[in-house]
């Protein structure tokens, strides 16, 4: 075993190789155990330590528990991986729920609470109102409205004008609702409630 390099094996751990001069050395000066293992390179029968010939251990080193010097081998490294196997493509599609933050100014979640709040409660008004047509400008004239239904209300031409032509035609043929109808919409058309077929509110 002189002229052969050997390996250490302690707690599961390799070290090596080493010369058979150093591991004479290690058995002199404690660094080598009598409990360790070793074999020679290219061979997988592994012996003992003490019962290796050549090899001198002292008892006042074999109560210490010293540590195994580094290996001489090289360091070898997994192979590399590829990142495009772990990751995935990240979407920079701004969502729905950012651009509406965006759009109300309060993206960032700094500042007041309270101004944050009213941003929202705002912001929320302005999506309902444009979701159901509510607060949009009409192209029918809020005093002509208020004409014909009081002048030709019992014949329903104001609900006409408006583009309500199935109420329209009731009142057409029922005097207005027996006039109780078409009085009705005079008080609502002048509360402005009601509007044109569209939603949209009288101007």
């Amino acid at each position: 075993m002189t002229n052969i390099n050997i390996f250490i094996e302690r707690e599961g751990q390799t070290k090596g190789p080493f010369s058979f001069e150093q591991i004479q050395q290690f058995s002199q000066n404690g660094t080598l155990r009598p409990d360790d293992l070793v074999w020679p390179e290219g061979s997988q029968q592994k012996q003992i330590a003490k019962n290796v010939s050549g090899l001198a251990f002292s008892s006042a080193n074999a109560t210490q528990a010293p540590t195994l010097p580094p290996t001489s081998q090289p360091i070898t490294y997994a192979p590399k991986t590829e990142w495009s196997t772990y990751t995935k493509p990240v979407s920079h599609q701004q969502s729905n729920v950012t651009h509406m933050l965006n759009s109300a100014g309060i993206a960032d979640y700094g500042g007041d609470p309270r101004e944050k709040a009213a941003s929202m409660a705002l912001m929320e008004d302005q999506l309902r109102v444009k979701a159901s047509g509510e607060g949009a400008q009409s192209d029918k004239s809020y005093i002509v409205a208020i004409l014909l239904c009081l002048f030709l209300g019992p014949l329903g031409i104001h609900r006409f004008y408006l583009g309500h032509i199935f109420t329209g035609l009731i009142q057409f043929l029922t005097g207005g609702c027996f006039w109780i109808g078409s009085t009705i919409d005079l008080f609502l058309i002048i509360f402005r409630v009601l509007k044109d077929k569209d939603g949209g509110r009288l101007s």
